[in-house]
């Protein structure tokens, strides 16, 4: 068949590949199949064994870049004022006294547009994760967001996701057998490279989140001759049929949402998630896209605009699955692929590295994870230092909400292994390459209320690395140790007193990759994530 008419009989279908949906406004809803050359084989029946969780994530990908010091406000740091006020054209700091204050913090309030964010907070619906960044940060917006997307390190270029990665570790008879429900939803006009696995997409796209499906399936009476090209669309017709059914059945039985949300885009894709949910679909990830953070002037004005589409957009959503009794296995994540820079240029800031996300959701530890950022004390670059890698996140997520198997998580960043961070209550966390599980298991609370290793610092680090801590025990402190493992959790350092805090390790002979930080009491242990590069 030639390619013209492959194209052309791709289009009368209804159903485009990834490169064709920007140009193909008619459709809405895409799946994938492998690839015309490398058809799949089989029949499409069986059954698909399912995750034993039926949590669901949600995540709202802000692309363009949103600026953490101003959603997340330093109110108490003078050093961010006098940067956000000394090159602008006008003030671009938060006033303090328009800054929403917590209850559980003297210095870090929320941008005063993101007032339902502070209501769920106060609730203890809320962590906010500061300082998230990755070595080598690139500061283009499309190869930061390859990075984020697929889990790589800076220098890696790989067209797989983390999530696709992981979904089809997990479920790796699909797409020969079909599940009744997509593992994966995009809501936006493309299918980007969060859900491809390494083999196919694990994911379906949703432009028109108001379509009522007609019957897909009938265009299959269409393809009545053989060839690769026609049973590359008769899978992906197969597919697209049956998840379109999937999706009206689920909009049927949820008679529509239980809250009134906001009327524009972002909060209708949020309220089509919150149907699909509460009318019973199995998916277990949704990518709800929300683009142009990008504030290079007139960021106050933007920035306010944006941030209360987001903050409203969450809170109805939230409001809802509680409404559809499904608030205790949704979460909600925000990621952004970088910050932006401390000090502004004119109205707007550029291009920036560490920033702070958030998790939203009934089953979160409400609270603060990592110290405030130091706008005093910035990268080569004028950056925000970064203290947690983003993949920390991902990797907390597989593993606390989804109960992810260790071989299933590694294969899903890469076969690298990222210390945990304690985002979910009654959750205990292992310190990866420990030997004894059940002595160094880490109990959420105690880093929530700062004992243990509070910062490492610079990340990377080169030459000299500062750990700062904190013990409630003074008996504790007397008797405490400090040391550096390597991730199978060999000892590279050897472990040293504690005299004061902060202290100096010299890391100068250590090749570069992943360690743990270890301060280790008579009773507990304690980790921090350290990179070293070089």
């Amino acid at each position: 068949m030639k390619r013209r008419d492959f194209l052309t009989l791709l289009a009368s279908t209804g159903i485009a590949m990834p490169s064709l949906a920007a140009a193909a406004p008619q459709t809405r809803m895409y799946a994938h199949a492998a690839s015309p050359e490398n058809p799949l084989s089989g029949s499409f029946s069986g059954t698909l064994t399912h995750s034993s969780s039926d949590n669901v994530l949600v995540i709202l990908r802000l692309f363009g870049g949103n600026d953490g010091l101003n959603s997340f406000v330093p109110y108490n740091d003078d050093e961010y004022y006098y940067a956000r006020r000394k090159t602008a054209t006008q003030d671009l700091s938060i006033p303090a006294e328009a800054v929403l204050k917590i209850k559980n913090s003297t210095t870090m309030g929320f941008h005063p547009a993101l007032k339902p964010l502070h209501t769920l907070y106060g609730e203890g619906k809320v962590c906010v994760v500061q300082n998230v960044g990755y070595p080598e940060q690139d500061l283009s917006h499309f190869r930061s967001n390859d990075i984020w997307l697929s889990g790589s390190n800076a220098d890696e270029y790989k067209e797989s996701g983390w999530l696709g990665r992981f979904l089809e570790e997990r479920y790796p008879d699909y797409p020969r057998i079909l599940p009744d429900d997509p593992f994966a939803v995009e809501v936006g006009r493309n299918l980007g490279r969060t859900f491809m696995g390494e083999h196919t997409h694990l994911g379906v796209n949703i432009a028109d989140t108001s379509f009522v499906p007609s019957k897909p399936h009938q265009s299959l009476q269409k393809l009545t001759a053989s060839g690769v090209e026609q049973e590359y669309i008769r899978q992906m017709m197969m597919q697209t049929s049956t998840f379109l059914r999937s999706a009206t059945r689920a909009e049927s039985l949820a008679k529509g949402n239980r809250v009134e949300y906001p009327d524009e885009d972002w909060a209708r894709s949020m309220a089509f998630v919150a149907r699909m949910i509460g009318g019973g679909m199995k998916t277990q990830v949704y990518l709800v896209n929300m683009p142009l953070w990008d504030f290079h002037l007139d960021q106050l004005r933007d920035q306010n605009y944006f941030l209360t589409r987001l903050a409203n957009a969450m809170f109805a959503f939230q409001r809802d699955i509680e409404a559809f009794g499904a608030a205790k296995r949704v979460t909600m994540l925000t990621v952004s692929e970088f910050g932006r820079r401390v000090t502004p240029t004119l109205s707007g800031t550029d291009h920036g590295a560490g920033s702070c996300l958030f998790v939203v959701g009934e089953r979160v530890q409400g609270g603060i994870i990592g110290r405030d950022p130091d706008c005093s004390r910035l990268d080569a670059n004028e950056n925000l230092r970064w203290t947690y890698d983003f993949r920390q996140i991902y990797a907390s997520m597989l593993g606390q909400w989804f109960g992810a198997r260790e071989a299933d998580m590694t294969t899903a960043l890469m076969q690298r292994r990222y210390t945990q961070l304690p985002i979910f209550r009654n959750h205990q966390l292992r310190m990866v390459g420990v030997a004894n599980d059940e002595e160094n298991s880490l109990q959420s609370a105690s880093i929530l209320a700062q004992d243990g290793i509070t910062a490492v610092f610079p990340q990377p680090a080169s030459d000299v690395l500062t750990l700062e801590y904190r013990l409630t025990d003074s008996l504790a402190q007397h008797s405490a140790v400090l040391s550096l493992v390597d991730m199978q959790g060999r000892r590279v350092l050897p472990p040293q007193a504690l005299s004061f805090s902060p202290t100096l390790l010299n890391v100068r002979s250590l090749p570069s990759g992943h360690y743990l930080a270890l301060l280790e009491t008579p009773h507990k242990r304690y980790s921090a994530p350290v990179q070293i590069f070089r």
